[in-house]
């Protein structure tokens, strides 16, 4: 569980392509753990940047969708 850098998608100054390119990245270096869960191991949707939580699970869920 983990993989996605905080300090890169909860920094006010990431735009959302580099917060999506993120969660790209730890996707593709956890390809091959069975039951790894790409996500940040801290706080809930209201403890991070407003709209950040969103774009993380929208992410997954686009790269999910693009492996079946």
């Amino acid at each position: 569980m983990g993989g996605i850098d905080a300090g890169i998608v909860d920094n006010p100054f990431s735009t959302e392509e580099e917060v999506r390119a993120e969660v790209r990245r730890a996707i593709h270096d956890s390809e091959g753990l069975p039951g790894f869960i790409p996500c940040i191991t801290y706080g809930l949707p209201e403890s991070i940047r407003p709209g950040i939580y969103e774009m993380i699970t929208d992410e997954i869920a686009a790269c999910n969708k693009s492996k079946k």
